[in-house]
């Protein structure tokens, strides 16, 4: 019998800031020890990403956005998890979280507390207050706290047959 591996779309912010790249990397390098990474370019450096690997130069962006959607999308619906790194606020992040819940999949969110001027920042009550029994999410301090969590996540939602 052959079981399919786990379908994981990453979420991590790009254009918002890339404060947590090498984060990411790391994150990314570990979930694909469980299953595979459908969003592996989110830890790239130059985030040439394969879908948009194929325009030549001088292509609008306009353009470069609606493939980057369209591939995104496609793969949510592929996915079987969605983990997300939430510590650097990102809209598209929380697009692509909003979507994982229409799609009722099984969502881990994981932020590390910032310290700001007016005090400590937490992950945004939109995704911190979203109960359901399939969304989970994880406030950390260290990059080891994280396969433990993971690990309980993914055999907690497994591929469904």
């Amino acid at each position: 019998m052959t079981t399919e591996k786990t379908k994981i779309y990453f979420c991590g912010s790009i254009r918002a800031g890339r404060q947590d790249a090498e984060f990411y990397r790391r994150i990314i390098a570990m979930l694909s020890k469980h299953g595979q990474v459908l969003t592996e370019h989110i830890g790239l450096d130059d985030l040439m990403t394969p879908h948009l690997a194929k325009f030549p130069a001088g292509v609008d962006s306009d353009e470069k956005d609606k493939v980057i959607h369209d591939v995104d999308m496609e793969w949510l619906h592929q996915a079987h998890v969605v983990i997300a790194e939430c510590t650097q606020p990102s809209v598209g992040v929380g697009f692509e979280l909003g979507v994982a819940w229409k799609l009722g999949l099984p969502t881990l969110a994981l932020y590390r507390p910032q310290k700001t001027s007016n005090g400590v920042t937490g992950i945004s009550a939109m995704i911190n207050g979203c109960k359901s029994d399939s969304w989970r999410v994880f406030n950390y301090s260290h990059f080891d706290e994280l396969e433990p969590k993971i690990l309980e996540f993914l055999e907690k939602f497994p591929p469904k047959s």
